[in-house]
């Protein structure tokens, strides 16, 4: 059902009246090495606006990242719950998380990894991902920015490589995803996103029991 509804007039409708914080640039970069606030706006106005172009500012704030389950926001998004479904794997599971993305065209994430396994599903819009494999982290100058979560400050789009040298021998795997396709991260894989339009993702983080050896 999420193919058939779940537009950005859709969820402007559900989330008429919710005031959430965004943060206040849809670049992951400057939000996680210069500007990490964020502001509450109606996510209704955010969302009609994204597709008018009107939101001022040097970059649009962003509605991502969100956990639907949260009891802060869970309410809102109890309707849309069974609307989509991803697959069964991992006997090892030992827990899931499921996470909203609702952004404009342009807005792009760092070079980064997950310490789980994820599937992104494209539900609207297009969105483009860049790929590494673990052992691509010596060229990727990424910093820990938490117990399980590295990030790398290298523009991936304009990269500068007098700052960043070894950038140039990374060697990625980039896919766009339209809608209705889905896309397996294994845990530790770097990678990075940017949408091609206005974009809605929806993915699930798998934990399992033997992620938290390879953390260490």
């Amino acid at each position: 059902p999420a193919l058939e509804k779940w537009t950005p007039s859709y969820f402007a409708g559900l989330l008429d009246g919710m005031e959430h914080p965004l943060r206040e640039t849809d670049d992951e970069s400057e939000y996680t090495f210069v500007n990490h606030n964020k502001r509450i706006m109606s996510v209704s106005d955010y969302i009609i606006a994204l597709e008018s172009q009107e939101l001022a500012g040097a970059r649009r704030p962003y509605f991502g990242n969100i956990p639907i389950a949260d009891p802060a926001v869970a309410p809102w998004f109890e309707s849309i719950k069974g609307d989509f479904q991803f697959p069964e794997v991992a006997t090892d599971r030992i827990g899931e998380e499921v996470r909203l993305w609702i952004g404009g065209k342009g807005q792009k994430s760092t070079i980064h990894n997950d310490s789980n396994h994820g599937f992104n599903a494209q539900v609207y819009g297009q969105k483009t991902f860049l790929l590494y494999p673990p052992e691509q982290h010596p060229f990727l100058y990424a910093v820990r920015i938490s117990d399980e979560t590295w990030v790398s400050p290298v523009d991936w789009e304009n990269p500068d490589l007098y700052v960043h040298p070894d950038y140039a021998r990374a060697r990625g795997t980039g896919v766009t995803l339209e809608p209705g396709e889905m896309l397996y991260i294994p845990a530790f894989w770097w990678h990075s996103a940017r949408a091609e339009s206005v974009a809605i993702n929806v993915n699930i983080w798998i934990f399992t029991s033997d992620i938290g050896k390879w953390v260490q």
